[in-house]
């Protein structure tokens, strides 16, 4: 390159970036402004994204606490299933959902389980006797007892349980105890 061609590319960088020394105070206003904006766009989504996050929790400890209880009603023949209609079963869980003694300090849920008979098939004008279902209400606020009462402070699930033996009258002995009569089990929601 010759010397002229360079003295005029040494004039051209002087005076786009040497005239100045540092930004003006509308660019710096401008800057701020975007910069604010931004984070109150970030803050504003937080809550929302931590009431998520909590209700996200609240949904998987209350899918563990439906799935002990259709373990533990499973483990049952028909005929003890029978014996426990309309009773209620209290059970404690903690804020993952797992069991624990209702004096426990570290009770976070608190269920409500009952054996109910199952509601007629499509087409049928009774009951299946090969049907029962668990009613599992379950609340958030263990201490509170008339949380039960009120729909609006309890969840409710149902699990269905069959009995694959077809053998409503007759307790069967279990081999094992996964295949005791009245297990096989789907969960719905009426």
């Amino acid at each position: 390159m010759n010397r002229a061609a360079r003295s005029i590319e040494s004039n051209v960088g002087r005076t786009a970036c040497g005239a100045r020394g540092g930004f003006s105070l509308a660019e710096v206003l401008f800057a701020l402004a975007i910069t604010s904006f931004a984070l109150l766009a970030l803050i504003g989504v937080l809550p929302e994204g931590l009431r998520s996050l909590q209700n996200a929790q609240r949904q998987e400890a209350e899918a563990r606490i439906v799935q002990h209880v259709a373990a533990r009603y499973q483990l049952k023949t028909w005929d003890e299933l029978g014996a426990l209609m309309q009773q209620q079963a209290d059970l404690a869980y903690d804020g993952n959902g797992a069991p624990v003694e209702r004096s426990s300090r570290d009770m976070a849920f608190r269920a409500k389980a009952e054996v109910t008979e199952a509601a007629p098939l499509p087409n049928e004008t009774a009951a299946s006797p090969y049907l029962r279902r668990v009613r599992v209400r379950i609340t958030n606020l263990p201490n509170n007892a008339a949380a039960f009462d009120n729909p609006a402070q309890h969840r409710e699930r149902w699990i269905t349980l069959v009995d694959l033996d077809k053998t409503p009258g007759t307790a069967t002995a279990p081999v094992e105890p996964a295949a005791t009569a009245g297990s096989g089990t789907g969960t719905t929601n009426p």
